[in-house]
């Protein structure tokens, strides 16, 4: 989502800082009664302003790794009548690079889609190679063709195969449609199975504000193994989270079947962003929302998934940034962070259990990239955070000890000598 949000320049720095988080109390929330850290490792800012063959890397919304690409992927999101493309960007999110030329996305003609046509934000790659992307949809305005807000499935060689269902709820141009330009289907992520992919509104739908609370969002739940319909994406449930207050979801990425990290932003034009990083568990067992007609109202206070605020990246120390002419930002390591991945889910799960594999538990290690915009006072950044490590006993989220630091190597991390 392109939002105006002031940016900040750095150099490579392996400092650690921590933040302390207080306890949730909201609704559909878990208190696991203790404090828990997120810290801040590192960032790079190779990518920002970079030209290849006279293209301009920009945009950056959405992240993900591509096991047959053998490489992080990260898409542009949508700039005027720039061809939409996936950027390839190599094994290591510490050394970042554009490894070869990008795919364009097409629709089924091989007409490419641009700016003007489709405004993606969120990017998963399917176990055949092939890319999930979601749009949030564009009004019919000056160029703009009006389009709905979408889940495309594309090949590998970016031509369109076919879209996933999205209720009209969630529509931004019919009267029945109860979202916001620039506020849908924002995060998309796939779970390690290969099996589950979850979409995250970004807004809460107009039909979800009750007073003046406007704090849930709904995720979109598909699946491609329900029975009879074994091989095709099924839109099996919708489920309602609870943002952190005043904040927008600019990502998801899941860890397993059952729990994902939710990616949280603001921005003002005094402060500059506020992040925040989000873990929920119990999505398996949480309500089908679908026919709740206000998740807001009081009486649906049940109807959430379990979750827990984690960390607040505007609150970690700056690492040693410092902002662009024209920048305003209390933090100068914040921007306007729209993609995460994990960069050592095989360290932290089997395919169908989430943190601890039986030989070992590791902190989560996260990579974070923020969107410019293609602004003058915006940077293309890869943050790099480490999430303590939380396991799910009973439907709650406990605290586990700590591990030893982890590093990349190569799109895995292994553990750092002592």
């Amino acid at each position: 989502m392109n939002k105006r949000i002031a940016a900040v320049t750095a150099t490579t720095c392996m400092l650690f800082a921590s933040v302390m988080i207080p306890a949730v109390s909201a609704e559909g929330t878990t208190d696991i009664g203790a404090q828990n850290q997120v810290k801040a490792v590192a960032y790079n800012d190779a990518l920002d302003k970079l030209d290849y063959k006279g293209i301009r890397v920009g945009g950056l919304s959405g992240l993900t790794w591509d096991k047959t690409a053998d490489s992080y992927v990260a898409q542009s999101d949508n700039h005027g009548s720039d061809e939409s493309r996936v950027w390839f960007l190599g094994k290591d999110l510490h050394n970042p690079s554009i490894t070869r030329d990008p795919v364009t996305f097409t629709d089924v003609n091989g007409t490419p889609y641009n700016g003007n046509t489709t405004d993606n934000e969120g990017i998963a790659v399917l176990p055949d190679g092939d890319f999930a992307i979601s749009s949030e949809g564009i009004p019919p305005a000056g160029r703009n063709q009006a389009e709905h807000p979408t889940i495309r499935i594309f090949d590998a060689n970016g031509r369109q195969k076919g879209e996933l269902e999205v209720p009209q709820l969630f529509d931004i141009n019919t009267p029945k449609g109860q979202a916001s330009h620039n506020l849908t289907l924002e995060g998309l992520s796939l779970s390690p199975t290969g099996h589950e992919l979850v979409s995250a509104m970004e807004g809460t739908l107009k039909s979800d504000v009750y007073q003046n609370r406007s704090d849930a969002r709904r995720f979109l739940v598909y699946r491609d193994d329900v029975t009879g319909k074994a091989g095709q994406w099924t839109l099996v449930k919708q489920v309602g989270f609870h943002t952190v207050p005043g904040l927008d979801i600019s990502d998801i990425v899941l860890d397993s079947e059952d729990s994902l990290y939710v990616l949280q932003r603001s921005w003002n034009s005094e402060t500059g962003n506020k992040v925040a990083l989000s873990y929920v568990s119990g999505l398996n067992g949480a309500p089908d929302v679908s026919g709740v007609a206000n998740l807001n109202d009081p009486k649906n206070a049940s109807e959430f998934v379990k979750s827990r605020q984690i960390g607040e990246l505007d609150k970690l120390s700056d690492l040693g940034a410092s902002a662009k002419p024209g920048a305003h930002q209390a933090n100068p390591l914040m921007d306007n962070y729209e993609g995460l991945v994990i960069t050592n889910l095989d360290q932290l799960a089997t395919p169908d259990a989430s943190w601890h594999r039986g030989d070992g538990e590791y902190k989560a290690a996260i990579s974070i990239i923020s969107d410019d915009n293609y602004s003058a006072t915006q940077t293309t950044r890869i943050l790099d955070v480490e999430a303590e490590p939380f396991q799910k006993t009973g439907g709650r989220i406990r605290r586990l000890g700590k591990r030893s630091p982890v590093t990349v190597r190569h799109g895995t991390r292994q553990k750092r000598s002592p």
